[in-house]
């Protein structure tokens, strides 16, 4: 029998052969079932659509006395089979000690100067934020030494921010976590389709909603896959949406479905995963330290781009990094330079160099001293004096001085944007996070129709091989002392790999580091659709990039499409561009006073447990991401310290036993917030005084 239409098939007894009870009883759980199926429809779509996509059986029978016989997957019980077994399963998950959750490392707790691992290099830049995250963590250690504290995350019994529940089934559980335990957020992950629809007969879903919200519930969410890796993808980007990404800590793991392989091999995949919520959110003082770079490249005259290059059709663009395909790929290249434009990716140039390849174009994008350091080499430097060295306006102004033909970009989502282009007419580009990323849009963002990757190769099958050997991370061309532990701490962090899809075969180890790059890159071959781009490497599977062994290549542009190509480029470049300074940082100044303002109205509000601290920060990391806030310059400049602040606060809140102590603690870290944004206005305003510098020397 197939009952699974909006309408659903309703029999009489006599038709059925069953009794006026067992009618009865029917009657009730289909009225139930057409009352889910519309409030599926409404809150879940893609859920209901799903559902509406198959034929199913009825998951029970009721006898003539009105008992009820429910199918569950293999499992065949009555209502009491299934009570117990949710019982045992919600006995487990109330003792908050052997509770599955989710565990993010915490490293920084007994070690707050790990919340800065740069501070005192001469090649970071770290004026503000390091102080404010030590105070924090040390306060932390010092009213809650070890011994004082939860050895586990907390938020009170019978409370949790976020519960995420594998399985719906027979719904006794969801009932019970709706009725017993304050949630902010219920996320429901169903893996299995049948599983899913005996819910519909059993739970009452538009109560249960109701009850939620009644007991402070935000947002119930509900999920349906049957692919791990869809599931992967989805959990995090829906955990983003609603929280601050650090929000994962401590979940609570709710297995109903702890049958299931998909259940399973989700969350192993998930659990190795979760770190990428923890990336790329960016520091206040690097911001501080690409708003001086900028304010003094302006100042030096140095060219902007502001429009699209006509880069002509058939022109095609290498991007070259210093992955270990590069020396396998090295007779490609130096076949096939003079009809490409090479694009030269940070330490790439060294492997060109010792291949004796000059570059069209050189490109860097990091704001640090490491930048400058890494091509203090005299063979690099003998190349790059008149090499156009195309850098975000962030970069170390002594890097720009190494070339005679310094061009500058806009670096997306950064602060400098602001300094130089306020009113954002301008092209921005995606150069985080490593400079490959940088050059390809670069080129794709100019209008290359064609771009080929070499040496971009995201991952490694060797650690002991990671980049090219014709790089200075083997050759030791670059002997700075700085420099050198740079080196070192690249070769220690390639020592463990993860396992990532290769581009041609399985065996691809990468980094975290690379993962951000590759992902980056996928988002930005999307976005240029009317492009193509060839991975010709022996590494990571780069998604939206077509896979091209080397013995497969070819190109027809010749060198009059590239000569044009260049010259397009350069054109691309100029200096009408407004230099002065000063009326922006005022005004950026009066937006952070404002952005103080809000958040102390917000912090001000009562909290009578931890829950509602973690109110307080979820509604500061909201108020950072307004939409109506994108548009603002300020936003750029402290987002990413406050969610690593919001983090370490959040962190330490988890630990804390009572909630008094939770509430004093919290008061404390946002004063500590309010202290810190009013350091970070005063660094902004001294660089005010930058702008008076060297005005007479930009070209004209």
């Amino acid at each position: 029998m197939n009952e699974n239409s909006e309408n659903g098939p309703v029999q009489s007894a006599e038709e059925q052969g069953m009794s006026l009870l067992a009618e009865a009883y029917m009657m009730k759980v289909m009225a139930t079932y057409q009352a889910n199926l519309r409030w599926l429809s409404e809150r879940f779509p893609a859920v209901f659509d799903r559902l509406m996509a198959v034929d199913l059986p009825m998951p029970f029978f009721v006898e003539d006395s009105g008992r009820v016989t429910i199918r569950y997957g293999k499992f065949v019980g009555r209502f009491s089979d299934f009570v117990s077994l949710g019982r045992v399963i919600l006995e487990h998950f109330d003792n908050p000690e052997l509770r599955p959750h989710i565990s993010v490392t915490q490293e920084h707790i007994f070690d707050p100067q790990l919340s800065s691992p740069h501070q005192g290099s001469p090649l970071f830049y770290q004026t503000v934020e390091p102080t404010y995250r030590v105070e924090l963590l040390e306060e932390f250690n010092r009213r809650f030494p070890q011994g004082k504290r939860s050895d586990f995350p907390g938020f009170g019994k019978h409370r949790l921010p976020i519960a995420l529940v594998f399985g719906s089934g027979f719904g006794w559980h969801l009932d019970r976590l709706v009725d017993d335990y304050e949630m902010r957020h219920l996320i429901i992950v169903d893996t299995d389709i049948e599983r899913l629809n005996l819910s519909l007969y059993f739970t009452d879903w538009v109560a249960l909603e109701q009850r939620f919200h009644d007991r402070g519930g935000i947002w119930i969410s509900w999920l349906f896959e049957t692919e791990p890796r869809t599931l992967v993808e989805k959990l995090p980007v829906l955990i983003y949406k609603h929280w601050p990404p650090y929000f994962l800590q401590g979940v609570g793991l709710f297995f109903n479905d702890y049958d299931s392989r998909v259940v399973r091999d989700t969350w192993n995949s998930l659990r190795d995963d979760l770190w990428k919520l923890y990336r790329g959110w960016g520091f206040m003082d690097d911001e501080l330290l690409g708003m001086r770079h900028c304010i003094l490249n302006m100042q030096k005259g140095i060219p902007l781009c502001t429009g699209k290059a006509a880069i002509p059709d058939d022109a095609v663009a290498f991007v070259i990094g210093a992955g270990p395909s590069f020396d396998t790929l090295l007779p490609i290249l130096r076949a096939n330079q003079e009809r490409a434009v090479v694009i030269s990716c940070g330490s790439a140039i060294y492997a060109l160099a010792r291949a004796g390849i000059k570059p069209d174009f050189h490109v860097e994008v990091e704001r640090t001293n490491v930048t400058f350091v890494s091509l203090l080499s005299d063979k690099i430097k003998d190349i790059l004096r008149d090499v156009p060295f195309v850098a975000s306006s962030i970069v170390d102004p002594a890097a720009f001085s190494l070339s005679t033909k310094p061009l500058m970009v806009i670096k997306d989502l950064d602060m400098g944007a602001s300094v130089i282009d306020f009113q954002r007419n301008y092209p921005v580009f995606k150069t985080n996070p490593t400079v490959t990323n940088g050059g390809l849009d670069l080129v794709l963002r100019l209008g290359f129709k064609q771009a080929y990757l070499f040496g971009v190769d995201l991952g490694f099958r060797d650690p002991n091989y990671h980049h090219s050997r014709e790089s200075q991370y083997y050759t030791g061309d670059n002997d700075q002392p700085d420099y050198q532990k740079y080196i070192d701490i690249t070769h220690e962090q390639h020592q463990t790999g993860i396992p990532v899809d290769g581009n041609f075969s399985d065996g691809i180890q990468s980094t975290e580091f690379f993962i951000h790059s590759r992902d980056a890159m996928q988002i930005v071959i999307r976005e240029h659709d009317a492009s193509t781009v060839f991975n010709m490497n022996d590494g990571a599977l780069i998604k939206g990039a077509v896979p091209l062994r080397p013995e497969d290549f070819s190109i027809a542009s010749t060198p009059a499409s590239k000569a044009a190509a260049i010259e397009a480029m350069l054109a691309a470049f100029t200096l009408d561009y407004d230099v002065d300074t000063g009326e922006k940082l005022d005004f950026l100044a009066e937006q952070l006073d404002a952005v103080v303002a809000d958040l102390k109205l917000r912090f001000e509000r009562e909290m009578k447990n931890k829950m509602e601290v973690f109110d307080r920060i979820s509604e500061m990391h909201e108020y950072f991401f307004y939409a109506r806030h994108q548009e603002a310059q300020i936003f750029p400049l402290v987002r990413g310290s406050m969610l690593h602040m919001g983090r370490f606060l959040y962190d330490c809140i988890t630990l804390i036993p009572s909630d008094a102590e939770a509430i004093e603690f919290a008061r404390f870290g946002f004063d500590l917030f309010l202290r810190f944004l009013g350091t970070a206005r005063e660094a902004m305003l001294e660089l005010k005084g930058l702008q008076l510098e060297n005005l007479e020397g930009r070209a004209g």
